[in-house]
């Protein structure tokens, strides 16, 4: 792409999502906690995991030609898709 005089515009991600020191602590105490409890209870533990996919663009940064700032058509929309597993 360089050598088509494109330069690629990104942009950084962060994960924002929990706080590592947070989130150990848990599992070092709080998860065996959990376990012991459905084990004497002769529970089963199940995990849920929600996604969803967002049907507008993602109109962050892309690849343009240098000095030229890359237009992106969208309708306006906004809808999503929920799905669990």
């Amino acid at each position: 792409m360089h050598l088509a005089n494109y330069a690629k515009m990104s942009r950084d991600l962060v994960e924002v999502r929990g706080i590592p020191k947070a989130r150990a602590r848990w599992i070092a105490t709080e998860w065996p906690r959990i376990k012991r409890l459905a084990r004497s209870q002769r529970a089963l533990l199940f995990f849920e995991d929600e996604s969803v996919v967002r049907l507008t663009p993602t109109v962050g940064r892309t690849w343009a030609p240098v000095g030229k700032t890359p237009i992106v058509r969208v309708t306006g929309k906004r809808a999503k898709l929920s799905a669990l597993n």
